[in-house]
């Protein structure tokens, strides 16, 4: 007799057991608000970008605060306020006699000049010819770092009426001083410059040939007239045991600023080793049109010796007596003497 087999599946049960545990439920997603809008309501690419907008905003916002104020102050700076007190210099410190004369020249080793408007400029240039290099002739002038000179500045200068001052030059060193006359008939309008050169003590040599040059540029193109000042001259008194020839330039010039390339220019050899001035030098169409502006007197010695350059009033050129030399000496050294004393 057959047997019958159950069916396993009959039951709707697997003859290995099933997975009786029921499916959990997936958690809820949270609900995001933005603006009065659920996230279900905005998508999230628009939410982002009203985020940025604001972000923009609130730059440009702090950018335009940042230019306003920046704006007020830059206006701040460009209001000129007066400074309500008393002046320093004034017209009347302007138009004072014992002032009027001075080194008020910057930047030339020494020259000297007034306060006024369009006043003539005086002032030295010196060559050592020791220091001459090929296609390099060394014209002191301007106070250039190129000249390498050792020292220069003043030792001793009250402001007014005295001043000392000392130059190296390599092998050669310039001392040059002025006074003002004390006998002149309106004090501070008469003065006198002394260059005395002589050997370093850097000097391997017992002496040498130096150029020296002083010169007056007269911008009103008048060369015995000054306004404040009247008629004037200039005498030149050297001194020493090897004094050299003398020469001149007369001509016009372009400026103080080009007083150094005029110089430079103009000499010419007038004897084997020896450079000098080559006189009056004035066009045709100068020479009938205007007189002369520039005048430069060029001395050549040999050390030591020294130059005495005297300023005087043209009125009192013939009767007066010369500030210079020993009377130059006895002021000078009443002057320094006072100013040692402070």
């Amino acid at each position: 007799m057959g047997r019958s087999k159950r069916n396993s599946s009959a039951n709707g049960t697997s003859g290995s057991g099933g997975d009786s545990s029921s499916t959990a439920p997936s958690p809820k997603k949270p609900r995001v608000r933005i603006r009065g809008y659920e996230d279900d309501d905005v998508p999230r690419h628009e939410s982002r970008r009203s985020v940025e907008k604001v972000g923009v905003s609130v730059g440009v916002v702090l950018i335009a605060v940042v230019a306003y104020f920046t704006w007020q102050g830059y206006l701040e700076t460009r209001v000129n306020t007066p400074f309500d007190s008393e002046k320093i210099v004034t017209q009347e410190m302007m138009n004072d006699r014992e002032r009027l004369w001075g080194t008020y020249r910057p930047g030339n080793y020494f020259g000297m000049k007034t306060r006024s408007p369009g006043s003539p400029i005086f002032g030295l240039m010196w060559i050592s010819p020791s220091q001459y290099r090929q296609g390099d002739l060394p014209l002191r002038h301007w106070c250039e770092q190129g000249d390498n000179l050792k020292k220069y500045g003043w030792l001793e200068h009250d402001g007014t009426n005295f001043g000392v001052q000392e130059l190296i030059d390599g092998e050669v060193k310039l001392t040059t001083s002025f006074v003002k006359n004390p006998q002149a008939s309106v004090y501070g309008t008469e003065w006198t410059v002394r260059i005395r050169v002589e050997q370093s003590d850097f000097a391997v040599r017992n002496a040498s040939q130096v150029y020296v040059f002083f010169y007056g540029s007269f911008e009103e193109g008048h060369s015995g007239w000054i306004m404040n000042v009247g008629d004037f001259r200039l005498d030149i008194y050297p001194r020493g045991d090897d004094i050299g020839p003398e020469f001149s330039l007369t001509t016009r010039s372009r400026g103080p600023q080009t007083i150094t390339q005029l110089i430079r220019s103009s000499l010419r050899q007038v004897q084997p080793g020896v450079i000098g001035l080559p006189g009056s030098v004035m066009s045709a169409q100068e020479t009938g049109a205007a007189s002369p502006d520039f005048v430069s007197y060029q001395l050549i010695g040999v050390t030591p010796f020294e130059v005495d350059v005297v300023f005087r009033s043209e009125g009192r050129s013939e009767i007066a007596v010369p500030f210079s030399g020993a009377a130059y000496d006895s002021a000078l050294k009443a002057w320094r003497e006072k100013f040692n004393k402070k």
